[in-house]
C-alpha cells in the first residue's frame, strides 16, 4: 500500500501533515493495525517466528517487536493452583516454572526459574488474601514445592499430581520386573507392557500436557533465550 500525504504550512510558520483518512494506520508506522493484528493472531499458532514473518511478508525483527508489545499479567488466584517445571534453557536458568489453573485449564504465569529463593519472592508479592483463598495446591513430589505450599498457602491441601505418583509406582514395578524377569513368561511380559502403557496414558495430567506444547514451541524456535519473549509466546499460544 502506498499512501500519499499532503503537508500544510500554517501562517504562523508551523508545518503539519493532513490527518489520516483511515484510523487503521497508526502515526509514524509503516504498517496497518490490521497487519499487526494478523501477526498477533498467527502467533497463537504453534509456528516459529520465521514462518510467521514469511506468511506476513515482514522481517523476523518486526514479528519480535510485535510479540514484545504483547503483555500478560498473572490473573488473581482461584481456589486451585498447579505448579510444575520444564526445561526451557532461557538466559534466566535451565528450568522455568509454569503455574496453571486446573479448574479452567489455563496457564496463569510462567516464572523465570524454579529456585526456592525466586519462588519465595514471587509468592510473597501476591496479596495474602488471594493466597488464603487457595484450597488446593497441586505439585509433584519435589520437597521445595511442598514447603512453599505450607508457607504461603496455609489453607490449601497439598495434592501430589497422580501422574507423578503413578510414575514412581511404575518405576518401582519396573525394578521388580527386572529382578523377576528370568522367571516371567513371555505372555506375562506382554501383558505388563500393555498395562504399563495404559497407566501412563490414563494418568498424564493437565500441567504435563502444557509442558509438551512448550517443548514443541522451544523445538520449532530452536530455543528462545529471551525469557520475557519466551513467556509471552507461551501465554499467547495457550490462552
Amino acid at each position: 500500500l502506498v499512501l500519499h500525504k499532503r503537508r500544510y504550512a500554517c501562517s504562523c510558520g508551523k508545518k503539519f501533515y493532513e490527518p489520516y483518512e483511515y484510523e487503521s494506520l497508526p502515526r509514524y508506522l509503516h504498517q496497518t493495525k490490521r497487519l499487526t493484528w494478523k501477526i498477533a493472531d498467527l502467533l497463537h499458532e504453534t509456528a516459529n517466528l520465521k514462518s510467521v514473518a514469511k506468511a506476513s511478508n515482514v522481517s523476523v525483527t518486526t514479528v519480535c517487536r510485535i510479540l514484545d508489545s504483547i503483555h500478560y499479567s498473572c490473573p488473581p488466584l482461584k481456589e486451585a493452583v498447579s505448579i510444575d517445571e520444564f526445561k526451557g534453557n532461557a538466559r534466566t536458568g535451565k528450568y522455568q516454572c509454569i503455574l496453571v489453573n486446573p479448574k479452567n485449564h489455563s496457564i496463569m504465569d510462567i516464572l523465570p526459574d524454579r529456585t526456592q529463593s525466586h519462588l519465595t519472592s514471587y509468592f510473597r508479592e501476591i496479596d495474602r488474601a488471594q493466597r488464603l483463598r487457595v484450597k488446593y495446591f497441586v505439585c509433584d513430589m519435589w520437597q521445595p514445592y511442598v514447603d512453599l505450599a505450607h508457607t504461603f498457602f496455609p489453607n490449601a491441601k497439598v495434592c501430589i499430581d497422580k501422574y507423578h505418583f503413578i510414575r514412581q509406582v511404575t518405576w518401582a514395578m519396573e525394578n521388580v520386573r527386572k529382578r523377576l524377569q528370568k522367571t516371567m513368561t513371555i505372555t506375562m511380559r506382554k501383558y505388563y507392557k500393555r498395562s504399563h502403557k495404559l497407566l501412563l496414558t490414563r494418568y498424564h495430567k493437565l500441567t504435563e500436557g502444557f509442558n509438551n506444547k512448550i517443548k514443541v514451541l522451544k523445538r520449532i524456535s530452536y530455543g528462545i533465550r529471551n525469557f520475557e519473549r519466551f513467556r509471552t509466546r507461551i501465554l499467547h499460544s495457550t490462552n
